[in-house]
């Protein structure tokens, strides 16, 4: 999440992106940083301090496994609902930003073992949708982003595969829109706090570890590439 915090800031100080008025999209931390974008919340006073005690909290809990949506919950409503509540802020969220979740019940399938992938077995996701979020009111917008940090089985509630969002099973709209650009824009700048390729241990520590949980019928073995990434 700060990744994309820092870099939608440093566009801002850039000109490049005006908050509320330039076209966002956004799943995951993304979506976070989408939404301070559009409500007009300040970065240094008001977000930094939000995201460094929600990090802290992690540290000292495991980092966050089986946790994050009780972390996560509480700490984005108390940095988007008062904003959100402002009419105009979240109107200008509505017009111009784009969120989505991921929204269905998933169905869950376990792969047979890879060698060549070094892993026992990869859990698959599919059967979902991306949605846009509810935009109509406060609530229902600030629930869509906590819905999206619902990280399925392992990090989010251990065993869980989804939370619930406008009465429907829901969870990170990575998984079924990945990085997505605004509706009609010219010209899509996509942002990824993931190297775009094998970077030595790193990747092979990922694949082992964080692929078994995450692997979809449509995701490529290392992340599609952004624009704007680590080291670029």
């Amino acid at each position: 999440m700060p990744w994309y915090f820092g870099v939608l800031y440093a566009l801002q100080k850039l000109g490049i992106v005006t908050p509320g008025v330039t076209p966002i999209g956004g799943v995951s931390g993304g979506s976070v940083a989408a939404a301070s974008s559009c409500l007009g919340l300040d970065f240094p006073s008001q977000v930094l301090p939000a995201v460094e005690a929600a990090a802290e909290q992690c540290r000292t809990t495991n980092l966050c496994a089986g946790n994050l949506h009780n972390v996560m919950d509480p700490t984005l409503k108390a940095l988007l609902l008062p904003a959100a509540s402002n009419a105009t802020a979240l109107a200008r969220c509505k017009a111009n930003t784009q969120i989505y979740v991921s929204e269905g019940q998933p169905v869950i399938s376990i792969q047979p073992a890879s060698l060549l992938l070094m892993r026992a077995a990869s859990v698959q996701i599919k059967g979902s949708r991306p949605q846009l979020i509810d935009k109509s009111n406060a609530e229902g917008f600030v629930d869509g982003i906590v819905a999206n940090w619902f990280i399925p089985y392992y990090w989010s509630r251990f065993g869980a595969w989804s939370t619930t969002y406008r009465g429907q099973p829901a969870y990170e709209g990575y998984f079924t829109r990945p990085m997505p650009c605004p509706t009609n824009s010219k010209l899509c700048i996509r942002v990824s706090s993931r190297y775009p390729g094998p970077l030595c241990a790193k990747d092979k520590l990922y694949d082992f570890f964080v692929r078994p949980f995450y692997l979809t019928p449509n995701q490529p073995l290392y992340p599609q590439p952004a624009d704007i990434h680590p080291g670029n």
